[in-house]
């Protein structure tokens, strides 16, 4: 069940690691995708991976689209 809400407001870089979200800031923070909701990008400079789309397609998660 998924649970989740990730809000990214910095520049990050976001893949695809052993069925987990991968987020490169300062750090990186890896989450399994089975337990995220939603992902809101409030930034310009986020780069995600062809691999992290289809992922959210197949485990249902949203990706709004604010602007």
């Amino acid at each position: 069940m998924s649970w989740r809400s990730l809000l990214i407001t910095k520049p990050a870089r976001l893949r695809i690691d052993r069925a987990s979200l991968a987020i490169s800031q300062e750090l990186e923070v890896r989450v399994p995708l089975e337990d995220i909701a939603v992902i809101v990008l409030d930034h310009v400079e986020i780069t995600l991976t062809h691999p992290v789309l289809s992922a959210c397609a197949e485990y249902g998660i949203v990706l709004p689209n604010y602007h």
